[in-house]
C-alpha cells in the first residue's frame, strides 16, 4: 500500500490536501504524507526555481496554443475593401462571411467549458485546434475558388474552435496560476494573441500586395498548422506540467487513476472528489445576481468591441479620404494597444487586488473606448485625423478583455470558472454576430463605386489604390448612424459596469475583492432535499465560499474549512454574500433560472437573425443574375 500510495503523490504532490479530510486518519496515511509534503520542490530554493521554470514552460506553450486562431481571425479586416471588388460582394455579404465565425462562438464556449471539465484542458484544446486548422484550409480553397459560400463554410468551422480555444486556453492558465500572479499570467496569455493579431492587421494587406490575394491566407494556414503542432506536444506533457507545478489534478485524471490497488478510503474519496468536479450547464443558474448581470456587461461588450475592430479600416477609409494601405496600417494600431496594455494591467491586478482594481480598470476602459466613439463622430473637417480615436479605442480595449477574465474566478467558485468562461464568451459572441449582421445592413447602401476596369480573379495582384474609391457624400450618414449606435451602447455599457460594481460591493460586503473557492458542502440526506434545489442531487452540490482578504501570497484554495464555514441549509446556500461568504438567495436562483432561458433566446436569435440576413442576400443577388 505504501508503495502505490508514494507512487500516486509523486505524480501529484497535493493529491493528500485533496483527499484527506475525506480519508480515515491513520498514522500510516499520515505518515506517508507528511512525508511527500516535506519532499516537495517547493520548499527549497533550487525546488522554487524549477516550479517556476515548469510554469513557464507551460505558460509558453499555452499562449502558442492561439496563434494560428487569433492570426485567422483578424487578418480578414483590412482585405475588405480589395475582397468586396474583387469577389463583385457587398458588405452584407463582407458581414454575414465574418458573422460565420462568431456565430458559432455563441454556443461553443459553453460546450467547451463542459468538455474542459469532463475531458480536460489538454484534450479540449486539441479538439479546438483541430477545428481551425481544418476551418483555415477550407477558407484557403474558397479563396482560391472565389467562392464566397467556400470561404462563409471556412470560417464557420473555425468558428467550431477558435472561441472553445480561449475559453480553454484561459481556464489552463486559471489553473496553473490562480494563487501566483494570475493576472498577469492571464496578461501575457493575451498578449500573445494580440501579438499575433496585431501582426495579422498589420501585414495582411501588404502581404497580398506584394505576393498576391492567396499569401494572407497561406500564412494563417501556417499558423494553425504551427499551433495544431504545439498542441501535440502540450497534450504529451501536460501531465508532466501539471505534477510539477504542483497543481490539483482535473476530474478526468482522477477517474482514471486506478482504485484497485488502494483501500477503499482513497478509493471512495478519490471518486467523490471527481464527481464534486464535475458541473452541470444547468449550474449556470445558482450563481446569483452579480453573475448574471456580468453576462448582461458581455453583451454589451460584444455588440460595441468586436464589429468595430472588422470595420476600422473601412470605416477610417470612408470617414477621412485615407487609401486602403493607410487605412489598414492605423486600424491595426487598435491590436497594438494591447501588447502594451495587458502587462500592465495584470501587474496592477495583481499588486492592488484588494482595492477592486478591476473595476476601477474596467471603467478607464469603456471611458477610453466611448472617447474614440465620440472622435469619430465629430465632423472630420474638425479633427483632421483619425489617429487620436484610434489610440483612444485601442488603449481602451487593451486592458478591457482581460478584465473581463479577471473578473470571472473572483465572482464564481474556481469549480465554475470553465462554465463561467464559456457563458463569457457565449454571451458576447451573441451580441458580436448580432451587431456585424446589424452594421452590414447599415453600411450596404452601394457606398462603393469601384473602378470599371479593376482585374479579378485570385491569381491576379492586389492593386496599389492611388484613386480612392467615390464616396457618395449622402451615404457619409450612413457610417455616422452606425458610430452613433455604438456610442450609445458603449454609454450603456458604462452604466452597466457601474451598477454591476455597486451590486457586488453590497453583495460581498466588507470582503476583499479575491478569488473563490469550491469548497465542498457534507452531502445530505435525501430527506432535506427541496424541490428548488435545480433538480440535483445533493453530491454535486458546493459550498460557494468567497476566500477572507489576505495578501495576495496568502491566497489558495482552501480544502479544510472550518466547520461553521461548509455547514449550510439543505438544498440551495441561502444568505448574503459578505463576511467571507458567498451565498445565493433562493429569490436569485429563480431569476437565474428565468435569465438563462433568455440567454438561450438570445443565442438562438442571433442564429436566426443571422441565418436569416445570410439567405435574403443571396436570393436577393440570385435574382439580380
Amino acid at each position: 500500500m505504501n508503495d502505490v500510495l508514494t507512487r500516486r503523490l509523486a505524480v501529484y504532490p497535493c493529491l493528500p490536501f485533496i483527499v484527506s479530510h475525506r480519508m480515515t486518519g491513520t498514522p500510516e496515511y499520515t505518515e506517508i504524507f507528511r512525508d511527500q509534503h516535506n519532499r516537495n520542490p517547493g520548499k527549497s530554493r533550487k525546488g522554487v526555481l524549477r516550479l517556476w521554470l515548469i510554469r513557464g514552460l507551460a505558460l509558453l506553450c499555452i499562449c502558442s496554443l492561439s496563434t494560428g486562431s487569433h492570426f485567422g481571425s483578424e487578418f480578414l479586416g483590412p482585405l475588405k475593401s480589395s475582397l468586396i471588388r474583387d469577389l463583385h460582394s457587398n458588405n452584407v455579404e463582407f458581414s454575414a462571411i465574418l458573422a460565420s465565425y462568431s456565430v458559432n462562438n455563441t454556443w461553443t464556449p459553453l460546450v467547451a467549458g463542459l468538455l474542459a471539465a469532463t475531458l480536460g484542458t489538454a484534450w479540449s484544446s486539441l479538439i479546438a485546434t483541430s477545428l481551425i486548422l481544418l476551418g483555415q484550409s477550407i477558407l484557403f480553397l474558397g479563396r482560391r475558388m472565389s467562392s464566397i459560400g467556400t470561404m462563409a463554410a471556412g470560417l464557420f468551422v473555425f468558428g467550431l474552435g477558435a472561441s472553445p480555444l480561449s475559453v480553454v486556453q484561459e481556464t489552463i492558465i486559471v489553473r496553473f496560476f490562480s494563487n501566483h500572479g494570475l493576472g498577469l499570467s492571464l496578461a501575457l496569455g493575451l498578449v500573445a494573441g494580440k501579438g499575433a493579431s496585431f501582426v495579422a492587421a498589420l501585414t495582411s494587406y501588404p502581404l497580398a500586395q506584394n505576393h498576391g490575394p492567396l499569401a494572407p491566407f497561406f500564412v494563417a494556414t501556417m499558423l494553425a498548422i504551427l499551433s495544431f503542432s504545439i498542441n501535440i506536444l502540450y497534450l504529451r506533457g501536460s501531465r508532466w506540467l501539471a505534477s510539477g507545478s504542483g497543481v490539483e489534478p482535473e476530474a478526468n485524471e482522477l477517474q482514471k487513476m486506478p482504485f484497485s490497488s488502494t483501500p477503499i478510503t482513497e478509493s471512495e474519496a478519490l471518486k467523490h472528489v471527481s464527481a464534486k468536479k464535475r458541473v452541470m450547464l444547468s449550474d449556470i443558474a445558482k450563481l446569483g445576481d452579480v453573475f448574471w448581470l456580468y453576462l448582461i456587461l458581455n453583451f454589451l461588450c460584444g455588440i460595441i468591441w468586436r464589429p468595430f475592430m472588422y470595420m476600422a479600416a473601412n470605416i477610417i477609409q470612408l470617414r477621412y479620404g485615407y487609401s486602403e494601405s493607410d487605412a489598414g496600417e492605423a486600424a491595426s494600431l487598435l491590436h497594438a494597444g494591447g501588447i502594451v496594455m495587458y502587462p500592465i494591467c495584470g501587474f496592477l491586478t495583481d499588486r492592488f487586488r484588494r482595492d477592486a482594481i478591476v473595476y476601477k480598470l474596467s471603467m478607464l476602459a469603456s471611458v477610453l473606448t466611448l472617447s474614440s466613439y465620440i472622435w469619430f463622430l465629430l465632423p472630420p473637417t474638425w479633427t483632421k485625423s483619425a489617429l487620436p480615436g484610434v489610440l483612444f479605442f485601442g488603449a481602451g480595449l487593451g486592458f478591457g478583455p482581460l478584465l473581463l477574465v479577471l473578473m470571472v474566478p473572483q465572482i464564481v467558485p474556481s469549480v465554475y470558472v470553465p462554465t463561467a468562461l464559456g457563458a463569457h464568451k457565449s454571451i458576447e459572441s451573441a451580441g458580436s454576430t448580432i451587431s456585424l449582421t446589424l452594421a452590414g445592413i447599415i453600411l450596404d447602401e452601394k457606398i462603393f463605386k469601384p473602378p470599371s476596369k479593376h482585374p479579378l480573379g485570385p491569381s491576379s495582384p492586389v492593386p496599389s489604390p492611388r484613386e480612392l474609391p467615390t464616396i457618395d457624400p449622402s451615404h457619409q450618414s450612413a457610417i455616422y448612424r452606425l458610430l452613433f449606435v455604438f456610442a450609445f451602447l458603449n454609454f450603456l455599457q458604462l452604466a452597466c459596469l457601474m451598477f454591476l460594481w455597486k451590486l457586488d460591493v453590497s453583495k460581498r460586503g466588507p470582503t476583499g475583492y479575491q478569488i473563490l473557492s469550491g469548497d465542498m458542502a457534507p452531502p445530505h440526506e435525501s430527506g432535506d432535499r427541496e424541490e428548488n434545489d435545480l433538480d440535483r442531487d445533493p453530491e454535486h452540490d458546493y459550498h460557494l465560499r468567497r476566500v477572507p482578504n489576505r495578501s495576495s501570497t496568502d491566497v489558495s484554495l482552501s480544502h479544510n474549512p472550518p466547520a461553521d464555514r461548509i455547514s449550510r441549509p439543505s438544498s440551495i446556500p441561502t444568505g448574503l454574500r459578505g463576511d467571507g461568504e458567498f451565498v445565493v438567495t433562493e429569490t436569485e436562483i429563480t431569476r437565474g433560472k428565468i435569465l438563462f432561458k433568455i440567454s438561450i433566446a438570445l443565442v438562438v436569435a442571433a442564429w436566426m437573425f443571422y441565418s436569416i440576413t445570410l439567405l435574403t442576400d443571396l436570393i436577393g443577388r440570385q435574382g439580380d443574375k
